[in-house]
C-alpha cells in the first residue's frame, strides 16, 4: 500500500500499537484510587499526534490503533452498563422472592446477590476484553514494524 516504508516510520507505525498496552498498565492506577481514564487511548493519541506528519503508515496505524481503543473503551462501557443492569434486575428479583414483611437483612442480602452478579460479570468482561486487546495490538505491532498496515477486527472507524 505504502511505497518506501523506511525502518523509523516501521517503528514509529508498531510504538502506535504498543503504547495503548502502557496505557493499560496506568489504567491499574485506578485500583488505588486515581479515577479511571482512558489511558489506553491517550498513549496512541500523543505518538500519533506528534509523528502523523512524518510518513502516511505512521499517520495510518496510528489512527487503526487509536479507532481500535476508542471502540474498546465503547464496548467495555457498554458491557459494564448492561453488567449493572443485570445485577439490578436479579436483585430485584431475588427481593421480590422474600416473603411479605420480611426483615431489612434479607432485602440487603438481595441486594448483595444482585452486585456479586454485577462485579463478576464486569471481572469477566475487563478480563476478555483485556486478553483480545492484548493479543490483537501484539499482532499489529509486529505486523507494523515487518511494514505491513494492520485492520484491527470490530474497529468502529472515527478516525479515517
Amino acid at each position: 500500500m505504502f511505497d518506501n516504508i523506511n525502518q523509523e516510520a516501521r517503528t514509529w507505525g508498531m510504538w502506535c500499537h504498543l503504547a495503548s498496552l502502557v496505557g493499560i498498565a496506568l489504567g491499574l492506577l485506578s485500583i488505588i484510587g486515581i479515577p479511571p481514564l482512558p489511558f489506553n487511548i491517550l498513549g496512541p493519541l500523543a505518538i500519533w499526534l506528534w509523528k502523523k506528519k512524518e510518513h502516511p503508515f505512521i499517520d495510518e496505524q496510528g489512527k487503526e490503533s487509536l479507532n481500535f481503543q476508542i471502540s474498546l473503551t465503547i464496548y467495555a462501557i457498554g458491557i459494564g452498563i448492561i453488567a449493572v443492569v443485570v445485577g439490578i434486575v436479579v436483585g430485584i428479583i431475588a427481593g421480590s422472592n422474600l416473603p411479605s414483611g420480611a426483615n431489612t437483612d434479607r432485602v440487603g442480602g438481595a441486594l448483595i446477590v444482585g452486585f456479586g452478579v454485577s462485579a463478576g460479570i464486569l471481572a469477566i468482561e475487563l478480563a476478555l476484553i483485556s486478553l483480545v486487546g492484548l493479543a490483537l495490538v501484539t499482532f499489529a505491532a509486529i505486523k507494523a514494524k515487518g511494514g505491513q498496515s494492520y485492520r484491527y477486527p470490530l474497529t468502529l472507524r472515527f478516525l479515517r
